[in-house]
C-alpha cells in the first residue's frame, strides 16, 4: 500500500516537474518598430537579453563581461545607453569605471580589482549604425543596475 502512495506521489510529482518546466517562456520583447524602445528614428533589433550580468559603466556605455557578439575575430562586449534613458541614468551617479590618461590619451580602469563593479539586467539592441571599421553599434537598454559589492 506504502509502495503505491510513494510510487504515485513520485510520479505527480515528476509530471508536476516536466509541466512547469515546459510552460516556462521568455517574457516577449519590447515593440520596436519607430525605435521607440531604444533609438529613436532607428529600426533596433533585439540581440539578446543579460540577467544580472557583471559590467563596468563608461560614461555612456557599458562593457559586459560576457560578450554580445562577435566581428571578424573579435568579440564586441560594449553597448551604448539607449538615447531614451540617457537621463534617466545619468541621474543614478554611477561611477565611471574608465579614466582617460592625460599624457597617452589611453582609456584605463579606475580600479584594475574591481573590474565588474555592476550587475546589469536589460535588452541588447543592433541599431543600424556602424563604427569606422565596420563594426556594428550595440545599445543596451537597462533595466535594472545594483551594485556589485
Amino acid at each position: 500500500m506504502k509502495i503505491k502512495q510513494l510510487s504515485s506521489l513520485a510520479t505527480v510529482g515528476l509530471l508536476w516537474s516536466c509541466l512547469s518546466a515546459g510552460c516556462s517562456k521568455k517574457p516577449p520583447q519590447p515593440d520596436c518598430k519607430n525605435g521607440s524602445c531604444c533609438m529613436a528614428g532607428y529600426q533596433n533589433t533585439v540581440v539578446r537579453t543579460y540577467v544580472n550580468a557583471p559590467a563596468y559603466f563608461g560614461g555612456s556605455s557599458f562593457t559586459f563581461q560576457d560578450s554580445i557578439t562577435w566581428f571578424g575575430s573579435r568579440l564586441i562586449r560594449t553597448a551604448f545607453i539607449c538615447s531614451v534613458q540617457g537621463e534617466q541614468i545619468q541621474h543614478m551617479n554611477l561611477t565611471n569605471s574608465i579614466v582617460i590618461d592625460p599624457v597617452t590619451l589611453k582609456a584605463r580602469l579606475v580600479d584594475s580589482t574591481n573590474m565588474y563593479p555592476y550587475r546589469v539586467w536589460g535588452t541588447i539592441y543592433r541599431v543600424p549604425i556602424y563604427a569606422f571599421d565596420g563594426a556594428p553599434v550595440h545599445a543596451v537598454r537597462i533595466d535594472k543596475i545594483e551594485k556589485a559589492n
